[in-house]
């Protein structure tokens, strides 16, 4: 009951709803529809909405259900229903999860827009502006910030002349499904605790994270390794190389889970944490919503460096992989690494974008010289010749980030790196071997391969020293200098 469920001092806030308003909270409480911290934001935008219609002595039962039904729009699950935030716990998916995930998803948002909503105040209550936005008598006009009211009014863009908070409030009454994918992540919101403190003294730090991992994997030490998407096998052999070394020192590197020079990153980090665990994970931040694998090729990496490490995005579940997203990305890989490191990159290739944001931040900037002949090491021969620090092995780079090189670590593995694909099949193995129906059956799961594709890429990586085959079972070599592909 109502009064059973709140002290005196909260049933004080409660004095200037109607008896009609209070039999309504009470029906919500008793059939489980509105918990006691949600009784308070339903009373708050109540009063906002009888403050602007002039009723300042009474809330009356039509504001009840006026915030009742503004909140119905970002509810969440059904109390006593959980869902998967993260990988490996359980948790409820609370209002502000929900507000902000929508807010995120609005048309026309920018990283900038999104601050200042979030800036303005809780974000259920934003989102119960802009929800009333088109029916002015609903709109909490005398409550609302200067700044909040201002973008409100503002237009799109200069092409698509209308204001935001009339695009907004259409597409908040047309869509009120919330993505499925969403229990499957973490949202942190800029200024909460849990929003990493590497990331929110940055100038341009994103208002909203969508995480799924280990957000600890972030209190390492942290270099940024990135390069271009057509790498070369050297390309790749060093990546891989740099990244497990550094691993195994217990610095987490980041990239971007793309093709090249990212992907060879990823995996000599995993390679290192399938020799040792207490090596530091990997940390992936993409360009798109977290459910959505960009390549598609990379499903397979996604899942483990999810599971082993941590993936970060500043887009919201759905969010495509269009190309305007890459260099916004590039910020935040920036943002984390106390030092980036370039291993091949073109003249134009985008690694150069990381760069200029790496240096106006004062990251320090290193590079791998490569061949004077090969297009892929244009840019990073060019970054040297202009001042950046040259990295010729991991010491190097271990060096400018103050840390003692002493530790022995496995020399340079000389086998060749499986390609992509055989790569993700190699991972699928742990400390015991399996059959060829096993690998089948867990590749057919998790990288959508056909039992011949399995086959074919089994032969492949017994060929290269990856994969030993004794009576029909399949192990991996425990090789000292494995690098993890």
């Amino acid at each position: 009951m109502l009064n059973a469920r709140l002290s005196g001092e909260q049933l004080d806030h409660f004095a200037p709803v109607s008896p009609k308003g209070m039999e309504l909270l009470r029906q919500e409480l008793e059939h489980g529809r509105l918990t006691g911290r949600g009784l308070h934001r339903v009373r708050r935008v109540a009063r906002t909405l009888a403050d602007r219609q002039g009723s300042v002595d009474v809330v009356s039962d039509a504001h009840i259900a006026a915030a009742l039904a503004l909140r119905a729009r970002v509810a969440p699950p059904a109390r006593g229903r959980s869902a998967q935030c993260g990988v490996g716990r359980m948790s409820f998916i609370d209002e502000k999860t929900m507000a902000v995930t929508r807010l995120a998803m609005l048309p026309s948002m920018s990283a900038q827009r999104l601050r200042k909503l979030l800036s303005a105040g809780e974000p259920n209550e934003i989102l119960a502006v802009i929800t009333a936005w088109n029916n002015p008598r609903e709109v909490p006009i005398g409550d609302m910030s200067f700044s909040l009211q201002a973008l409100l009014v503002t237009q799109c863009s200069k092409t698509i002349r209308r204001p935001l908070g009339e695009l907004w409030s259409a597409a908040l009454r047309e869509n009120c499904e919330m993505p499925p994918s969403l229990s499957t992540m973490d949202v942190r919101v800029l200024g909460d605790d849990d929003y990493p403190s590497v990331l929110a003294d940055d100038r341009a730090a994103p208002a909203a994270i969508f995480t799924r991992g280990d957000i600890g994997t972030l209190n390492a030490r942290r270099v940024g390794i990135v390069g271009t998407r057509n790498a070369t096998e050297y390309g790749r052999q060093s990546a891989a190389h740099f990244a497990r070394v550094l691993s195994q020192h217990g610095v987490a590197v980041i990239s971007g889970l793309a093709r090249g020079i990212d992907a060879a990153a990823h995996r000599g980090v995993l390679g290192a944490m399938y020799a040792d665990a207490q090596c530091a994970g990997p940390v992936a931040v993409v360009a798109t919503g977290l459910d959505v694998v960009y390549p598609r090729e990379h499903a397979g990496l996604w899942k483990v460096v999810g599971e082993r490490g941590l993936i970060i995005s500043e887009s919201p579940p759905g969010t495509e992989p269009l190309p305007y997203r890459f260099p916004l990305r590039n910020r935040i890989i920036a943002a984390l690494s106390e030092v980036l490191l370039v291993v091949e990159s073109r003249l134009d290739g985008g690694s150069l974008i990381t760069v200029r944001e790496a240096l106006d931040r004062g990251v320090t900037v290193m590079a791998v010289p490569g061949a004077t002949t090969t297009k892929a090491s244009q840019g990073t021969n060019m970054l040297i010749r202009d001042g950046a620090l040259i990295a010729i092995e991991p010491d190097d780079v271990l060096m400018a980030l103050g840390l003692d090189t002493r530790r022995q670590v496995p020399a340079f593995d000389s086998r060749l790196l499986p390609n992509e694909g055989d790569s993700d099949v190699l991972h699928l193995f742990g400390a015991d071997p399996l059959t060829l129906d096993d690998v089948s059956h867990a590749a057919q799961r998790d990288l959508g391969l056909s039992f011949g594709d399995v086959a074919l890429a089994l032969g492949r990586l017994q060929a290269l020293g990856w994969l030993m085959c004794t009576s029909g079972w399949f192990e991996r070599m425990n090789c000292p200098n494995d690098l993890g592909r």
